[in-house]
């Protein structure tokens, strides 16, 4: 099982895809860690929290989460995004 890394700027409908935004417009939300998390624990995801800065926005995100599994990061991103559409 491999690490796969989340920041909240992949999912943050505030910010273009140019500035770190890995979702589609419409699967996009306000992103912060605890609806993350959320998202993850309904999946039945192992993840692990690290204090790092996003490269991309460096200024603004300063947590990540490392989620282990054996899916590509892109499968892992769109399943979280979905359930976070689906849990509000």
């Amino acid at each position: 099982m491999r690490g796969i890394v989340l920041y909240p700027s992949y999912f943050d409908r505030r910010i273009t895809r140019k500035f770190g935004r890995r979702v589609p417009s419409e699967l996009a939300f306000d992103a912060d860690l605890k609806t993350i998390l959320r998202a993850l624990d309904s999946l039945g995801y192992e993840y692990e929290i690290e204090e790092r800065s996003y490269p991309r926005r460096w200024w603004h995100d300063r947590v990540r989460v490392r989620v282990f599994t054996d899916e590509s990061k892109t499968a892992v991103i769109r399943k979280v995004a979905e359930a976070v559409r689906h849990l509000s």
